[in-house]
């Protein structure tokens, strides 16, 4: 992708990026929200069409006008907000669009349910009931789905739009097994996450974005000090942006006490203290309940 510039009423919301993707490679895209990366995938997905600029896939400059060019290419996308239909099955949405027929018109749902489960082998996955609805599985397992409807084609490079994002540490060292078995096929990956210690662990190399600009393209993933990657994405040294704090009273009264704070359905007992000059983090996994803890907290549920 060369000089893709692409604009919305009162926005730039890319300026002239430049990215480069290799076979095989783990390519990460970092940047703030708003830097531009999901209008640059969507780009390269066949979602949005480019106000300038170019792009070559595999030496020859293409047009993506929709995102089935994108897919007749092998370029395919799992966004973070997966795009299952719940309602069907692991292998009605594995085959949703290209279903195997017979005579170019009957469906032949016995044939996508084996292809269906061949591909969650090859992920690793044999578990999953391709007969399945969807809305049965996990995070996780809904995860595995879509890796399969994207292996489904003759993919070539797949975007991945912050896939950790709802799963725990065991269910991302599993999806990081699979990613370096697509990259050892020769398969590329375009890996968004906001957590800079998998990019250590599962990139090759880095592009950075900034206010719709790519501030840095190109960089090794594992030897790039955390320190750069943070203040190009963030346009200021990392001591102006998390300066020292000075310690809060050690003995201090608290500010706000919980107690068995709990809502049905929602998340079970809590207790939380929060004392003067205190930065409280409230960790866990998307789903967990964090924002439904902080909307009691101020009133909004109850």
């Amino acid at each position: 992708m060369t000089a893709i510039t692409k604009s919305f009423p009162g926005v730039r919301a890319l300026d002239g990026v430049d990215l480069e993707v290799r076979a095989g490679e783990v390519h990460c895209l970092l940047g703030q929200n708003g830097a531009g990366k999901s209008t640059l995938i969507k780009v390269l997905a066949g979602a949005h069409q480019p106000d300038g600029g170019a792009i070559t896939w595999c030496g020859e400059t293409v047009s993506l006008r929709s995102p089935s060019d994108a897919v007749r290419l092998g370029i395919a996308t799992i966004y973070q907000e997966l795009d299952l239909v719940e309602h069907l099955s692991v292998a009605e949405n594995i085959h949703l669009g290209h279903e195997p027929t017979s005579a170019g018109f009957v469906v032949r749902p016995r044939v996508a349910r084996q292809a269906s489960a061949e591909l969650l082998r090859r992920l690793g996955h044999p578990e999953i009931d391709p007969a399945r609805p969807v809305h049965a599985l996990s995070a996780a397992q809904q995860q595995i789905v879509s890796m399969a409807r994207a292996l489904s084609h003759d993919v070539r490079l797949i975007v991945m739009d912050e896939p950790s994002a709802a799963l725990d540490p065991d269910e991302v060292d599993n999806l990081f097994r699979i990613v370096g078995g697509l990259t050892d096929e020769g398969v590329a990956v375009v890996y968004i996450s906001h957590r800079l210690e998998e990019i250590r662990r599962i990139g090759d190399r880095v592009t950075v974005l900034k206010d719709g600009r790519a501030v840095a393209g190109g960089l090794p993933a594992r030897t790039t000090p955390t320190r750069e990657i943070v203040s190009l994405m963030t346009g200021r040294s990392v001591e102006h942006a998390f300066p020292p704090r000075p310690p809060g009273p050690p003995e201090a009264a608290p500010v706000l006490t919980v107690r068995g704070l709990a809502l049905e359905g929602r998340f079970q007992p809590l207790d939380l203290e929060l004392r003067p000059g205190e930065i409280v983090g409230l960790a866990g996994l998307v789903g967990s309940g964090r924002s439904e803890i902080l909307e009691t907290l101020y009133g909004a549920r109850r």
